[in-house]
């Protein structure tokens, strides 16, 4: 599998500021969104899980790329 897929905005946001390769948003349905990575090196589920384990990230990078995310849902 070289892609990711998360209905997360927030770990979404995450794994962009982490540097993981942004690919696409999929709607999933009328409320949900699918927000797709490039996963070739199998990093995104160990970074999923460093977010749940509340792992540091710069404040204002993860505070713009939510706005920027849900920005592009709304297009």
């Amino acid at each position: 599998k070289l892609t990711y897929c998360i209905t997360d905005l927030v770990c979404a946001a995450f794994l962009k500021v982490k540097g993981i390769p942004f690919l696409e948003i999929k709607k999933k349905g009328v409320f949900e969104f699918e927000f797709v990575f490039e996963d070739k090196k199998k990093e995104c589920e160990k970074l999923a899980i460093e977010f749940m384990n509340d792992a540091p990230i710069p404040c204002r990078s993860f505070a713009n790329t939510i706005r920027d995310l849900k920005g592009a849902i709304k297009r």
